[in-house]
């Protein structure tokens, strides 16, 4: 597998001073220098590469999107992330948040539907598109094919694919869903414990 992919990211928000800052990144051991590889780099503000074998490298990186957004990322090249891995680091990352009392804004990947940062949908008098029948004209046409898009896997915790579909379901697009995929949808969700209409 080639070029960097995120392994676990944790983004997290609040004031931190200066003293806070130092604090944190000595706790994450970083040098205080951006990267200069992987995605993003303009944003990092400290990183360490944490190991390098034949298998994989692995940095961790500390990056500021504004004055109170911060993103806690471990970045691996080669072979992906064990799952001892991925909880390990996320636990990490948790615990550095807590002791600084920033708010987890999102985990990915998520364990829990808790985890996901999924904005409130417009309300439907402001939608761009409120009336049943709006054109759909987005490429899938089922239920597999709107998974994909929404980054729903096999892997995918079950709360979590359920959040992501009725939040999709929420979407002012949704009213145009062809009824083949909306049977699908509506089905999905009461087999796995959501009785409520997709869409209502």
């Amino acid at each position: 597998m080639a070029g960097w992919w995120r392994g676990v990211q944790v983004l997290a928000t609040g004031e931190l001073n200066q003293a806070q800052i130092r604090w944190l990144i000595e706790a994450l051991g970083v040098v205080e220098t951006s990267r200069t590889e992987g995605p993003a780099p303009e944003i990092s503000i400290g990183h360490r590469e944490v190991a390098r074998d034949a298998q994989r490298r692995i940095l961790v990186d500390l990056s500021r999107l504004s004055e109170t957004s911060w993103v806690f990322t471990v970045f691996f090249e080669g072979e992906p992330l064990t799952e001892e891995m991925v909880g390990r680091y996320r636990e990490w990352f948790r615990e550095l948040v807590g002791q600084l009392d920033l708010s987890v804004i999102r985990i990915d990947p998520p364990r829990t539907a808790d985890d996901l940062h999924l904005p409130d949908p417009q309300p439907a008098a402001v939608r761009e598109f409120p009336a049943p029948g709006t054109t759909w004209d987005l490429r899938f046409q089922t239920l597999s094919e709107l998974f994909f898009h929404l980054d729903v896997t096999d892997r995918t915790p079950a709360d979590v694919a359920r959040a992501r579909l009725e939040h999709f379901t929420r979407q002012s697009v949704w009213d145009g869903a062809p009824a083949g995929l909306r049977r699908e949808v509506e089905d999905y969700l009461a087999e796995t414990g959501t009785s409520r209409r997709a869409g209502d």
